[in-house]
């Protein structure tokens, strides 16, 4: 099982817990400010965003910083003023992440205190932590109508070579060299990313990766076709060696969180697996399924939707300060925030045996 299920498992489990902020389902500009500030107030003067920021130590999880980084971009969208503190946050962490990227474009986590941290020598994946840093380039470089420095276009293509280092011959990757899964959100966010490359090589006028973006992003696109289990309305979670499928519809991770990803990202994707999966909305709300939500609300399901929003509203207090709440969980709060069915990256369409089935 993908080693990010620890992480995930806790947040869902304890998410009410850590949740502070009320949301009352208003319009973005009453929700979406003070939630964006608070993951900026969990930056750190050499660039790096450290989960908590309530004492002196450091947690660097590259992979959730993107993400927040990333829902950062589309609050800027809906509150422009943001602009002035998120461009410049996001600069200063493509210094850190050029910086601190390994030859082969991978990066660790970080830990320790605020007077000094380390690498952990550990990642979750080399596929998802460099597809997401690609996503938050291309989306920064086309709000901010900025070029990427040299060290960030740098980053750009050892993240690119992180992500299609484990790409087998179908077009899906492995979570990391050591690792052999192919995991359906890891080719999601793949899949996303590869899209941001075509975009990048271009701006960045290398013709050569672009090209190689765009025949990878194809063979991307075809092999997730596997993952769609016939006759059942659901998908795989991971495929292994000799594509031995594994999958289920029992349980929230990683069954139900899979699918959600799925029903999130893909355009054209047929009504009846929304269908499947909302039968678990209770589901979704109980583990505050903030990757659901976009689902929901593109499947017109605002009974999903709401179950999942109210179920956040029931168990959280007011605070003084939501820079407290973990950064993970902010992100998925601002993402619920916005209430944008395509709050996620585009993502080609799938073949049509897919659609059709």
């Amino acid at each position: 099982m993908k080693m990010k299920s620890a992480t995930i498992l806790f947040l869902t489990a304890f998410a009410a817990f850590f949740l502070a902020l009320p949301l009352q389902g208003g319009t973005p500009g009453t929700e979406v400010k003070p939630l964006a500030e608070a993951i900026l107030k969990h930056g750190m003067e050499d660039g790096a965003i450290r989960m908590m920021s309530t004492d002196q130590t450091v947690w660097v999880n590259p992979y959730f910083t993107n993400l927040a980084l990333y829902a950062l971009l589309r609050a800027s969208e809906s509150a422009p003023e943001l602009k002035e503190d998120v461009f410049p946050a996001i600069e200063k962490w493509f210094e850190w992440y050029a910086a601190h990227q390994l030859p082969d474009g991978t990066i660790t986590d970080y830990s320790g205190y605020l007077e000094r941290y380390e690498s952990t020598g550990k990642f979750d994946s080399t596929d998802s932590y460099a597809a997401t840093y690609l996503v938050v380039a291309d989306q920064y470089v086309k709000l901010s109508g900025k070029t990427l420095s040299n060290a960030a276009a740098d980053s750009v293509h050892k993240a690119y070579a992180a992500m299609v280092s484990t790409m087998d011959e179908d077009g899906l990757t492995w979570a990391h060299a050591n690792y052999k899964a192919k995991y359906l959100m890891d080719n999601l966010e793949v899949n996303q990313g590869l899209n941001a490359a075509v975009d990048l090589f271009k701006r960045l006028g290398d013709s050569d990766s672009a090209a190689d973006a765009e025949r990878r992003l194809a063979l991307n696109s075809k092999g997730l076709d596997k993952f769609f289990l016939k006759d059942k309305n659901y998908l795989a979670w991971a495929l292994t060696e000799n594509d031995v499928v594994h999958e289920s519809f029992e349980k929230f991770y990683p069954d139900f969180l899979a699918n959600a990803f799925a029903c999130s990202m893909f355009d054209g994707l047929n009504p009846r697996y929304w269908e499947k999966l909302s039968t678990q909305r209770q589901v979704f709300a109980e583990n505050f399924c903030a990757r659901a939500y976009p689902g929901a609300l593109r499947f017109g399901d605002r009974e999903t939707a709401d179950a999942i929003r109210n179920a956040m509203d029931k168990h959280v207090t007011a605070t003084a300060d939501p820079s407290t709440i973990r950064l993970d969980i902010l992100t998925l709060l601002l993402g619920i925030a916005l209430n944008d069915p395509d709050f996620w990256p585009e993502t080609p369409e799938l073949p049509a045996e897919s659609l059709l089935r």
